[in-house]
């Protein structure tokens, strides 16, 4: 069950970026520009990965294989510099490898709560 909802954030995630990279204006009415810089590598993904675990350095490296990498900062203890680490890529150098991350955000439950139906 755990597996199945990690599967469906991720594939909600996925939606969600592409929906709001595909959907920019221009600003004139009936017209759409066409997709660039982020939003045009938005629509290139053909990989990616998802990790709410932790991130140790194989972890990072298998990470800069991906074009996306979602990741839940919170569950894995991340950090801004840890986050920016799987976003230069292989070679911080070369932009050409640069990883897209997504981090998820969710609401948290305080123990002593019941949970919404």
């Amino acid at each position: 069950m755990g597996r199945n909802n990690r599967s469906e954030g991720a594939r909600r995630a996925v939606l969600f970026l592409m929906l709001a990279c595909g959907c920019s204006s221009s600003g004139k009415s009936g017209t759409v520009a066409p997709p660039s810089g982020l939003h045009a590598r938005a629509w290139q993904i053909d990989h990616y990965l998802v990790n709410y675990g932790a991130w140790p350095a194989a972890a990072v490296d298998v990470a800069h294989e991906h074009q996306l990498v979602i990741v839940n900062p919170s569950r894995a203890d991340m950090h801004r510099q840890d986050i920016a680490a799987i976003q230069a890529g292989a070679d911080a150098g070369d932009s050409s490898d640069d990883v897209l991350v997504l981090c998820y955000v969710g609401r948290r439950r305080s123990a002593h709560r019941q949970p919404e139906r």
